[in-house]
């Protein structure tokens, strides 16, 4: 192999590689998060799991957590699908269109 095969070679290895190690680490980044938001964990705080369910949690336990997800429906769940804490959004406002209005009168 002569110099010109060699860089060739390194730049298709650093092309292909490179960007692999940046998306290791953005992932090791996110589990980090993830495990700091399931360490700090307290009853009442307002959480989303994995699967986008959003809850208050009114229990924990060791591995498991009960969050209350409607008034009175409490569901048990794994800690390690905490994945953040909810943030506030505004309520939904009551607009006084009938179902099958359009709205772009």
């Amino acid at each position: 192999m002569d110099v010109n095969q060699l860089v060739l070679l390194g730049l298709i290895l650093v092309v292909f590689l490179a960007p692999m190690f940046f998306q290791m680490r953005r992932q090791q980044r996110q589990l980090n998060d993830i495990k700091t938001v399931q360490e700090g964990l307290a009853v009442g705080d307002a959480v989303v799991t994995s699967s986008g369910v959003h809850g208050t949690i009114t229990a924990l336990r060791p591995t498991e957590v009960e969050l209350e997800v409607a008034p009175g429906v409490v569901l048990t769940w794994e800690r390690a699908v905490i994945v953040r804490r909810a943030t506030p959004t505004e309520p939904v406002s009551n607009s006084n269109t009938q179902p099958g209005d359009n709205a772009e009168k």
